[in-house]
């Protein structure tokens, strides 16, 4: 019967060193040796070795291809397209609100600004509107330009770019039932007053059109009085 010490035991338990559990690669192997005997450089090698070039070239090829493989800038490019389109909608969607509240704002200047002018006409006689809130007065198309720009609401400019344009053409509403006798003036009761209010829009987001945009509406009635 053979005994064992616990000698005996402890080498067997003990691991392998990692050059034997690990293989080498053939550039690794060829350093070693190189750092070891550095007469090595002026020879020519068949494991890796390359004579009179530094050693740091030796592991360049695995080098490129663990960065060609690395995927650790994927997220960041992929983020800044997906963002890039995220944000392009995102304005868009913006901008084209902002155009339509501009446009709603135009249609309901034009329609208040003929209801204005229709209660505003000759019948006054030369009685002048002191303000936009005067009543029984004989509206002029500065007037009612007035009136308007005292209407406007958040957001909109109510400088040059919101322009007022009123005209009694002097001729009844096609299909109207009340005649226009403009012996008193074309705002005489019966006959047409036309109110075109036009609003120079800009877009105010990135990624959109810096050219202005000029939105129109245009509302007619039947002077009253």
């Amino acid at each position: 019967m053979t005994f064992r010490s616990w000698w005996d035991f402890n080498e067997e338990s003990e691991p392998k060193h990692s050059s034997e559990a690990h293989p080498q690669d053939p550039s690794d192997r060829a350093v070693r040796q190189v750092e070891l005997d550095p007469s090595l450089l002026g020879s020519n090698r068949k494991d890796g070795a390359v004579a009179g070039k530094d050693l740091r070239h030796l592991r360049a090829p695995g080098a490129f291809w663990r960065l060609g493989a690395s995927e650790q800038g994927d997220g960041l490019i992929e983020f800044a397209i997906v963002a890039g389109v995220l944000f392009t909608c995102l304005f868009g969607i913006m901008g084209v609100s902002e155009a339509g509240y501009a446009y709603h704002f135009t249609s309901y200047a034009a329609r208040e600004a003929t209801r204005y002018a229709l209660v505003r006409g000759s019948t006054w006689g030369t009685a002048t509107c002191a303000s936009p809130t005067t009543s029984n007065c004989n509206a002029t198309s500065v007037d009612v330009q007035n009136f308007v720009k005292s209407i406007v609401t958040p957001g909109i400019n109510s400088g040059s770019g919101l322009v007022v344009t009123t005209t009694w053409p002097g001729s009844k509403l096609a299909g109207s039932m009340l005649n226009c006798y403009s012996t008193n003036g074309n705002n005489s009761p019966g006959c047409l007053v036309k109110v075109q209010v036009s609003y120079s829009f800009s877009y105010s987001m990135p990624f959109l059109p810096t050219a202005p945009l000029v939105l129109k509406s245009t509302s007619q009635v039947v002077v009253m009085q």
